[in-house]
């Protein structure tokens, strides 16, 4: 909620925001945004004329239930023929991939895009190379999230598109192959928190040594039982260390990332690019 301002008239009485009612339409895209929607270009919407609708590609017709600026995809009537079927059955449904329905070369040229505009937003002109693909094994970083029912049932995934509901999710094709166990161990981690935490965040990195853990949105005050069972739950899995909001609960090993031919152990939830050979 936000604050008054000092000395500033405003109205006790607060206008509740209505939510537009959704209205079914058709829809012909006409290029892509930065964040990977579909942006339409339509006058009668009554929002500055553009629809942004995700999981649209340009040159298509689509329908879509637009509510505002914002429009739900509800089926492509005229494909692009950069559309390519999703390698993840659950694209569209988990909000981690944004872009996997888009042939790989328009995809470069998309990022090629999104970066020399910005460039020219600023009235730079700088020479950008054609974007190298980095992805190698697959991401070497990954954060889960989990959420507990009244019981203590442990639900592990990633949020959905636009939301805070969790998909749980048995597999995620864009990791490398470390993490293939990877709901599993974040399950045994987050139930600890179960009678002390709504939902909590397990920040993985898979290093040279070994899984490295840090759980954010539990709190630092840990029981002795917490610490206990988080430092077993290590040992069981094998990790090389778990910590909680950046404190070290157990270091069985330390976390060693190779970067050319120096060894670099990374604090607890510190960034590290998301793969090894980017």
């Amino acid at each position: 909620m936000a604050k008054r301002s000092p000395g500033r008239h405003s109205s006790r009485r607060r206008s509740k925001r209505s939510t537009p009612k959704p209205e079914r339409r058709e829809l012909r895209i006409s290029h892509l945004g930065r964040r990977g929607d579909g942006i339409a270009e339509d006058d009668t919407v009554g929002t500055g004329g553009r629809v942004f609708v995700p999981f649209a590609l340009p040159g298509e017709v689509v329908e879509a239930d637009v509510a505002g600026n914002r429009g739900k995809l509800r089926r492509v009537i005229e494909a692009a023929p950069a559309r390519v079927t999703p390698p993840c059955p659950l694209f569209g449904q988990c909000g981690g991939c944004a872009m996997q329905h888009l042939e790989f070369d328009a995809y470069r040229d998309w990022k090629y895009q999104a970066v020399t505009q910005a460039l020219a937003n600023k009235e730079l002109d700088v020479a950008v190379d054609p974007l190298i693909d980095a992805y190698g094994q697959g991401r070497r970083r990954v954060t889960l999230h989990a959420g507990f029912d009244k019981d203590g049932t442990v639900h592990v995934g990633f949020m959905r598109p636009r939301s805070h509901a969790l998909l749980d999710i048995a597999h995620c094709l864009i990791l490398e192959p470390a993490f293939d166990n990877i709901n599993a161990i974040a399950a045994r981690f987050a139930t600890p928190f179960a009678d002390n935490a709504k939902q909590i965040d397990l920040r993985f990195t898979a290093t040279d040594t070994g899984l490295d853990c840090d759980v954010r949105g539990a709190g630092r005050d840990l029981s002795y039982e917490q610490r206990v069972a988080l430092a077993d739950a290590a040992d069981d899995d094998d990790l090389a260390r778990i910590s909680v909001a950046g404190e070290t609960i157990a270091e069985r090993r330390k976390p060693v990332i190779s970067m050319g031919s120096a060894k670099v152990t990374a604090p607890p939830g510190g960034f590290l690019q998301a793969t090894a050979m980017g």
